[in-house]
């Protein structure tokens, strides 16, 4: 009975070791290119999960908060916050 529980054991250890071995690394994107309007700079960066979130200021006063996937580098959203002229 002391052999049958080693062997399961190292069964068991042997199956987690296979399977950690089986991920691969995730793959990179390359080079992702997100535009902001000529003027602007980048004030704020912040990770929240797999989004990053990037504060900028914008020529005219305003500012974008870009969300940008980490994985991909894709670009899934914006928000403009502008500045309201007077009356």
């Amino acid at each position: 009975m002391g052999v049958a529980l080693v062997l399961g054991v190292a069964a068991l250890i042997a199956a987690i070791i296979g399977r950690a071995g089986t991920h691969a690394p995730p793959a990179g994107f390359g080079t992702a290119k997100i535009e902001l309007p000529a003027g602007a700079r980048i004030e704020e960066t912040s990770l929240l999960g797999e989004r990053l979130i990037v504060r900028a200021f914008l020529p005219d006063g305003g500012v974008e908060v870009l969300v940008i996937d980490v994985r991909s580098g894709a670009r899934l959203g914006a928000i403009e916050i502008g500045v309201k002229s007077s009356p």
